[in-house]
C-alpha cells in the first residue's frame, strides 16, 4: 500500500525546514510526490463552505495580508534549499514509480484551504506549532485533522533519524484510532518493529481492553506487519504521559494515534489526551480524526 502524494503545509516560518525535511524523508522512502502548499490570504476570497456552515470566517484571511509576500519569499527559499539538499527534482508532473519529485504551489484562500487541497493526497505534513504559533497555521492544522479525511503527520522541532523504523500504535478501539491505523498502514508495513499499546483505567492483566488490543495485533499481522504482542498498561499520572513514556521505553520514532474532537470547525477542540500528547511529544505523531 504505497504512498503516492504528500501534502506539506508551509508558512514562511523557520519550522518550514523541519516540515520539508520530514516530507522529503518520507517521499524518498516511498518514492512519491511532495506537494508543498503556501496559503495566500485574500480578502476578496469567500471562505470554503464545502462542509456546511460554521467553518472559519474571513477573520484570518485579512490578518496575514501585509506580510504574505515576505513569508512567501522565505517559503520559496526553504523549498528550493530542501530540494537541492535532498536531490529532489522540481517538476509539475510526476510519474508513478519514478524518482521522487516536488513542487511548490500558492493557494489563495483561508487557512482551511490546506484541508480541502489535502483530500487529494495520501498524507498531510505539518511542522510543530507551539503556543506562540501564527493563528492561521494553527487553524490550518486543526482543519486538516478535522475535515481533510487524511492522516496528518505532526513533526517535532527536532527530527530523529529513521522515522518509522519503530512505531508505537496507541489503540483504544475508537473510530479515530481505527482511521489512524488505516492511514498509517504504509508506515506500519515498512517498519522494523510495531508495538500496540492500550492505556486502561483497569487492571491490565485481562478484560475487554486486553482482548481488543490482541485483536488489533492479530489484524496487523494478517497484513504482514511485525506487530509485537499487545500491551495493556494502567494509566499513571495521565494517559498522555503514559503514552509518551511507553514510546520512550520502546525507543519509538513514530507514534500513531486517533485524535478526537467535537463541534464545528470554528469550535473544534482536541480531546484532552490528543492535545496533551501534541503539546508534549518530542517524536513525530501520525494522527487521524
Amino acid at each position: 500500500m504505497p504512498l503516492r502524494k504528500i501534502t506539506v503545509h508551509l508558512t514562511g516560518d523557520t519550522s518550514d525546514q523541519m516540515a520539508l525535511q520530514s516530507a522529503f524523508q518520507i517521499a524518498a522512502r516511498f518514492r512519491c510526490r511532495v506537494d508543498a502548499l503556501f496559503v495566500w490570504p485574500d480578502e476578496f476570497e469567500e471562505p470554503y463552505a464545502a462542509d456546511g456552515p460554521g467553518l472559519l470566517s474571513d477573520v484570518f484571511i485579512s490578518a496575514g495580508q501585509d506580510d504574505a509576500e515576505p513569508r512567501y519569499r522565505l517559503t520559496r527559499r526553504y523549498f528550493h534549499a530542501a530540494c537541492a539538499e535532498s536531490g529532489f527534482r522540481e517538476a509539475e508532473a510526476h510519474m508513478p514509480d519514478g524518482d521522487p519529485t516536488a513542487r511548490l504551489r500558492k493557494v489563495v484562500g483561508p487557512p482551511e484551504s490546506v484541508a480541502i487541497e489535502a483530500r487529494a493526497s495520501d498524507l498531510v505534513v505539518f511542522a510543530h506549532h507551539g503556543p506562540s504559533a501564527d493563528a492561521g497555521a494553527v487553524e490550518a492544522r486543526r482543519a486538516a485533522i478535522s475535515i481533510a479525511g487524511r492522516p496528518v503527520l505532526l513533526c517535532p522541532p527536532v527530527l530523529r533519524e529513521g522515522m518509522g523504523d519503530v512505531i508505537l500504535v496507541a489503540w483504544n478501539s475508537t473510530e479515530h484510532a481505527t482511521r489512524a491505523i488505516a492511514g498509517a498502514l504504509p508506515f506500519l508495513c515498512a517498519a522494523r518493529e510495531v508495538h500496540v499499546l492500550t492505556v486502561s483505567a483497569h487492571h491490565p492483566g485481562s478484560g475487554p481492553d486486553h482482548v481488543r488490543c490482541g485483536l488489533m495485533v492479530e489484524y496487523l499481522r494478517l497484513h504482514g506487519i511485525k506487530a509485537r504482542d499487545a500491551e495493556v498498561v494502567q494509566a499513571g499520572s495521565s494517559v498522555a504521559a503514559t503514552l509518551l513514556a511507553a514510546a520512550e521505553r520502546v525507543r519509538a520514532d513514530l507514534l500513531v494515534m486517533g485524535c478526537s474532537g467535537k463541534g464545528r470547525l470554528s469550535e473544534f477542540v482536541l480531546g484532552n489526551v490528543s492535545r496533551d500528547v501534541i503539546a508534549q511529544a518530542t517524536l513525530p505523531l501520525l494522527v487521524a480524526h
